[in-house]
C-alpha cells in the first residue's frame, strides 16, 4: 500500500521531471570559459606587514572605448591563520607591478590560447602610490579563543561582486594584525567572470 509520503515523492518526481537545469550567471560563465581565479598563499608573514595584490587591465582590454572594455565581477576570498585586516582599494598609481600571479581560466578544457585571461592582468606585493579610494573594509577574524597563535584560521568571501573598469586600477590588500610576536599564514583569492558594457546592455534589453 502505498503512504502519502511516497505519493508526494512520486508526484514531485513526474513534476521534475523533464524540467530544464538551472544555474546562477557566475557559475555558467565559468561553463563558457569566461571566468577566472588567481590566488597565492603568504607565509609567514609578520604583525603589522601588509600583503597584496593588484588587478589591473592588460592592454588588449580598451580602457576608453565604452562599448569594448571588459569589466571584471570581482568577488574577493581572505582567509589566514590569525587576525586581519582586508581591504579593496581603487585608482592607484603603479610604480613597480610586482610578480605576476596568473590568472587561469577555471574551465580548464578550454583551447590553450584562452586558459588565461587576456583582458586583466594580476600581481603580487606591487609598490603603488596616489590617493587610493577605499572600497571595501573587512576583518579576518581566527577562530577558538586560546592564545593568538593557537588558534584555527578564519576566512571571509565577499558574496556581491565589485564590478571592476578598466579605466581604473585596483589594489587588495590584507594585514596581520595578530600582535606582537604573532606570525601568521595568509591567502588571498580573486575570483571574476568578465563581459563587456555592451553584452550586458543587450541582456538588460532582453528581459525587459
Amino acid at each position: 500500500m502505498t503512504g502519502p509520503g511516497e505519493l508526494q515523492e512520486k508526484w514531485l518526481r513526474k513534476l521534475s521531471h523533464g524540467a530544464a537545469p538551472v544555474i546562477d550567471e557566475p557559475h555558467a560563465e565559468v561553463h563558457f570559459g569566461a571566468a577566472f581565479e588567481a590566488s597565492y598563499l603568504f607565509s609567514g608573514t609578520a604583525n603589522n606587514v601588509a600583503m597584496s595584490m593588484m588587478m589591473i587591465p592588460a592592454t588588449a582590454n580598451p580602457q576608453t572605448d565604452y562599448n569594448e572594455k571588459v569589466l571584471a565581477h570581482l568577488t574577493i576570498g581572505m582567509g589566514g591563520t590569525a587576525w586581519g585586516w582586508g581591504f579593496l582599494y581603487e585608482g592607484l598609481t603603479v610604480v613597480t607591478t610586482g610578480t605576476a600571479v596568473l590568472a587561469r581560466n577555471m574551465d580548464r578544457a578550454m583551447p590553450a590560447a584562452n586558459l588565461l585571461s587576456e583582458n586583466w592582468l594580476v600581481f603580487r606585493n606591487p609598490t603603488t602610490t596616489g590617493v587610493f579610494t577605499n572600497l571595501l573594509s573587512q576583518w579576518i577574524v581566527p577562530g577558538g579563543a586560546g592564545a593568538a597563535a593557537n588558534r584555527s584560521g578564519g576566512s571571509r568571501q565577499t558574496s556581491l561582486e565589485w564590478i571592476l573598469d578598466p579605466a581604473m586600477q585596483y589594489l587588495i590588500v590584507l594585514m596581520n594584525q595578530a600582535g606582537a610576536q604573532v606570525v601568521g599564514d595568509y591567502e588571498l583569492r580573486l575570483q571574476w567572470y568578465e563581459s563587456k558594457i555592451r553584452d550586458l546592455r543587450t541582456t538588460d534589453m532582453q528581459l525587459e
